[in-house]
């Protein structure tokens, strides 16, 4: 879906374009528009020829500053140290990844903190494999009864089980690190905190996250109550939607949902309001909430350990409380068959078993490659059909026999 797709889409229906994208026609990255493509092209020629690799925004505008010949845009007026131009590069920027023009990964957000990541690994299946033992301590005193090897034995291993959804955490600040820090340890959370909306970067990261863990994701969102903070939710999801139609991922279960701070909760816990910053969105937001803004630190400072609880009740959503308990009752069930199965082929080769057990009966050296003891039934000579393999020319070589009629178990 892209710019031609939504215009013929709105003459189907007969409806605006507008009302068919999200975000704004400047910043949708469905809705690349023609203007927008020629400065995302501009750039992605720009990109190439001065071979920039990967850096942040920053860092490209003072390159392209400091240039002999600043290139020129596509008003036709060079690249200047000026807020306009600065502007242009971060759009152009922005919508050269969204059309393909430069790698996904061409660009660092040096703004935010890196996300704390505590997810669950991958799932993986239980196993039963067949196992013996190594007698690797065992010396060549040959005074001494040397132990020989288990009779093999089914062993299970266990699986990873993790609950059924990857809840993730992002914070619009970092003031609350302090509660969010012990949630993503207990929890197997990942929380990404940052300055302001977060930008696609993260958005394709946690898209990442989601292809290597293959389970759906749950994205709580923490922001202030003002305009900015109510929006930030609604760009992420749009950021994470495009990233996962570019991947193919059209069945992948992702949701953005944001928790706090609502209206709702401004009201029930009598937070106080603070006047907008933002004149120009502020008249809408008042006009439908009332007068001034809440910010997130009012929420923990007038009701401590209130942000937790509302954050542990909506991980709880997400989570299966009887997974690990149901895991750990089939795994001791998957033990005891285990051990039944080994029982049973003993018991069926129990007729080619020494009774009295295995020990070595030491014979004179005679040199590299022959043999520096065999095996017998205790009290007797070796019984037919053991085996010791020859000797290395290592002292410490390691005898693996099995006093067997039949040879080893398989």
């Amino acid at each position: 879906m892209d710019y031609d797709d939504i215009k013929q889409l709105a003459l189907e229906l007969g409806r605006p374009a507008a009302t068919l994208y999200v975000l704004a026609a400047k910043n949708d990255p469905f809705y690349v528009t023609p203007a927008r493509r020629r400065d995302a092209e501009w750039f992605g020629k720009v990109w190439r020829r001065l071979r920039m690799g990967q850096a942040h925004y920053r860092r490209i505008h003072y390159r392209l500053i400091s240039l002999r010949k600043p290139p020129l845009m596509t008003d036709g007026r060079p690249y200047r140290n000026s807020t306009r131009c600065w502007n242009a590069l971060n759009r152009a920027c922005r919508d050269a990844v969204y059309l393909g023009l430069v790698p996904i990964d061409a660009y660092v957000d040096q703004r935010n903190a890196e996300p704390l990541i505590h997810q669950q690994r991958p799932p993986t299946a239980a196993r039963c494999d067949v196992y013996d033992s190594d007698p690797s301590g065992n010396s060549w005193d040959t005074d001494n009864v040397v132990k020989m090897p288990d009779l093999p034995r089914l062993l299970f291993g266990r699986p990873h089980i993790p609950q059924p959804y990857q809840v993730e955490i992002w914070v619009e600040k970092t003031t609350v690190n302090d509660v969010l820090e012990p949630l993503a340890r207990e929890f197997d959370l990942n929380v990404q905190t940052g300055v302001g909306e977060l930008s696609g970067i993260y958005c394709r990261a946690m898209i990442e996250r989601l292809h290597e863990h293959r389970r759906p994701t749950r994205v709580l969102y923490v922001s202030d109550f003002d305009p900015a903070g109510r929006g930030m939710p609604v760009s992420v999801a749009v950021k994470a939607q495009h990233e996962l139609f570019r991947r193919g991922l059209l069945d992948a279960n992702v949701q953005v949902r944001p928790v706090v701070l609502t209206y709702e909760q401004c009201v029930e816990y009598r937070l106080p309001r603070t006047p907008a910053k933002d004149a120009r969105r502020a008249a809408h937001f008042a006009a439908r909430f009332g007068e001034g803004v809440t910010e997130l630190d009012a929420l923990e400072a007038i009701h401590p350990g209130l942000l937790r609880r509302i954050l542990v009740a909506e991980i709880n959503r997400y989570r299966d409380p009887d997974l690990a308990k149901e895991a750990l009752t089939l795994e001791v069930e998957a033990h005891r068959e285990c051990r039944i199965i080994t029982e049973v082929v003993h018991i069926e080769h129990r007729p080619g078993i020494a009774p009295g057990g295995l020990r070595f009966i030491p014979l004179a050296s005679r040199g590299p490659g022959r043999c520096r003891g065999r095996a017998a039934p205790r009290g007797g000579s070796p019984a037919g059909g053991t085996r010791a393999p020859a000797a290395s020319n290592s002292a410490k070589t390691r005898f693996f026999v099995w006093n067997c009629a039949q040879g080893p178990l398989a």
